[in-house]
């Protein structure tokens, strides 16, 4: 559907669900993405420090969140109780103002193999989602090796996947392309 948030036009997706194997980045540049655009993303999520347009830092969010390193704290559940159910971080802080579009990171090991799911309250499919996915990659590979478990799909449940309408032309040259 067609909204407007903060006088910006977007398409909006609500409650979409994808699942699938680890990403490298050149699958999807091959695909039409922005290479410039996933080395953005992955450093935004794996730096201690906002990254520039940015005013917030993921890896600090992952690595430093309120005095907690969440991937080592995670990686440390999982190694104490494999067949955990909680080995879930969030990033969310309650009366922030600005919070992360990322809401949620979860890991499970069953059959010896890491299962990652990651909720998002918001993301910009187009731009950000080949980004979001190889860095996330990343952390799910490093978990994978910590806990000496096979490497399993990440699904993502995005609460409002959205493409910016000055982004309209740029996803239909894609989608024109036949890359799928």
């Amino acid at each position: 559907m067609d909204v407007t948030d903060d006088s910006v036009r977007l398409r909006e997706v609500l409650n979409l669900t994808l699942s699938g194997d680890l990403s490298d980045a050149e699958e999807f540049i091959a695909a039409g993405a922005s290479a410039d655009r996933i080395d953005l993303m992955v450093r935004k999520y794996h730096s201690d420090v906002a990254i520039r347009p940015y005013t917030m830092s993921y890896g600090a969010l992952f690595k430093s969140h309120e005095g907690v390193n969440q991937i080592a704290w995670l990686a440390d559940r999982l190694r104490w109780k494999r067949e955990t159910k909680s080995a879930t971080i969030t990033f969310h802080v309650p009366g922030e103002k600005e919070l992360s579009c990322i809401s949620l990171y979860d890991a499970k090991i069953r059959n010896e193999t890491l299962y990652t799911t990651v909720v998002y309250r918001s993301q910009n499919v187009y731009a950000s989602q080949p980004g979001n996915i190889v860095a996330l990659s990343l952390f799910h590979r490093d978990i994978a090796d910590r806990v000496e478990a096979r490497v399993g799909p990440i699904t993502f449940h995005i609460l409002s996947a959205h493409v910016y309408h000055r982004d309209f032309p740029h996803v239909a040259r894609i989608l024109n392309s036949g890359c799928r």
